[in-house]
């Protein structure tokens, strides 16, 4: 009789423990997460996977890691925790909103087409959730917006808008935005090239860089100037040794920065013109 009531403390003690510690970590790690510890609280989440690997909510868990991982600047961490969270899914819906958190990971880390993968993915198995199908097609839309996919974008607003009036609206209003790509400014890199190939620098300047094309003005002159200077003077050794391969080298490098920059000013106005548009879009959703 004494070991008996000696041993029932005991083992409903333990029982106890092992209830609390079904959950703790978990909520530890949330604690964490609220308090901005981000180390910490991915810290927590593993550990709670490691002791309870048969854990029914093991698929939340491994979404909130990832979640976590995001914000806290780990890609390849993060991608990993939503791979085994989609693993450990018990029902399509629990799937879907992993994949909407991994395409969100995406666009996070400037990821448009692979956060458009996993949407399309996604849409081609409707979880039967309509918000996680409006959801879905929002992402899927701005990442389209983001790789400039100006094309298909329309289709994918337009599905979020659904049959909502007010939605309708002011989604045509900002896929007429969208068509009106000429709105966006360009420069030509043919024509940066040509300019710098009359006179070097004038292709930098053409695209904005200022301060390059004038110094490639000034550097290209004085190698021309000194190249002059050498015939004039009839010092071939020097002119074929010296003078020509460094006028080669900046002449054909003031051609190539002319091409890079009319890229990169190319580039920068198509993002800026995206990020408008996905701006527009979040006041919409607000």
């Amino acid at each position: 009789m004494i070991r008996f009531v000696l041993v029932v403390p005991l083992l409903l003690a333990c029982l106890s423990q092992a209830a609390w510690s079904q959950s703790a970590y978990v909520d530890i790690a949330d604690r964490y997460v609220r308090e901005g510890n981000l180390d910490a609280a991915i810290t927590e989440y593993y550990r709670h996977a490691y002791l309870h690997p048969d854990d029914e909510s093991l698929s939340s868990v491994y979404t909130k890691l990832g979640i976590a991982c995001r914000d806290a600047g780990l890609l390849q961490p993060a991608l990993r925790a939503f791979s085994t969270a989609i693993e450990k899914s018990r029902s399509p819906i629990d799937r879907a909103r992993v994949r909407i958190e991994l395409a969100l990971t995406h666009l996070v880390f400037d990821q448009p087409l692979q956060s458009q993968l996993v949407m399309m993915r996604l849409l081609a198995s409707p979880p039967g959730d309509s918000l996680l199908m409006m959801r879905a097609h929002a992402i899927a839309g701005v990442a389209c917006l983001l790789s400039h996919q100006w094309n298909e974008a329309p289709g994918y607003l337009r599905q979020w808008a659904g049959g909502r009036p007010e939605a309708v609206a002011q989604t045509e209003q900002l896929i007429a935005i969208i068509s009106d790509t000429s709105s966006i400014p360009h420069r030509s890199p043919t024509a940066a090239i040509i300019m710098s190939a009359i006179i070097p620098g004038l292709g930098q300047i053409y695209c904005g860089e200022y301060l390059d094309g004038l110094n490639s003005m000034a550097l290209n002159g004085a190698m021309i100037f000194n190249m002059y200077s050498q015939i004039e003077q009839s010092r071939w050794v020097a002119l074929g040794l010296v003078g020509l391969p460094l006028v080669s080298r900046y002449y054909m490098g003031n051609l190539e920065h002319a091409e890079r920059y009319a890229n990169e000013f190319n580039e920068r106005a198509r993002r800026s013109f995206a990020a408008e548009i996905v701006r527009r879009f979040a006041e919409m959703n607000r």
